[in-house]
């Protein structure tokens, strides 16, 4: 059985080809994406990172917060505490979290799936920025 996204992705390339776009049919049938949220977690962090660098604090907005800057009643705050994985200090810390997450990432959302892989990353999120708040310093904040 194929994945739906994998069927959504190719009535897509046949609708190219129907219209006559041959070549670009055929490359896009080379591409093939068997771990969509590695790959729309990428795309998300490297946006963020390329907003960063034109806006400057883009970061340091989505870093999860010390204890003493957590406030319940702020929904920034609870955005926070998952938003934190998506935001990067610099290209090499950018460069260095995608390497690791391209050796692990493909094969663990091949063997586990796209959905599992997802919720286990947004719990790890959590769990770091909790683990942060309560052991990390005072004064800063936690990024990807």
């Amino acid at each position: 059985m194929e994945h739906a996204a994998h069927v959504w992705y190719h009535e897509r390339v046949d609708g190219l080809e129907a219209k006559g776009w041959t070549r670009t049919s055929v490359f896009m049938r080379r591409l093939v994406i068997d771990a969509q949220a590695v790959v729309i977690y990428m795309a998300v962090c490297v946006l963020i990172f390329m907003i960063d660098l034109f806006t400057q604090g883009t970061a340091e907005r989505l870093a999860s917060p010390p204890y003493r800057y957590f406030y319940a009643k702020s929904p920034r705050s609870w955005l926070n505490l998952v938003a934190h994985v998506v935001a990067h200090k610099d290209w090499a810390h950018l460069k260095t979290n995608m390497i690791n997450l391209l050796l692990v990432g493909p094969a663990a959302e091949r063997e586990f799936g796209t959905q599992q892989v997802a919720i286990v990353g947004v719990v790890v999120a959590v769990a770091s920025a909790l683990a942060h708040m309560a052991f990390g310093h005072s004064h800063s904040g936690q990024l990807g």
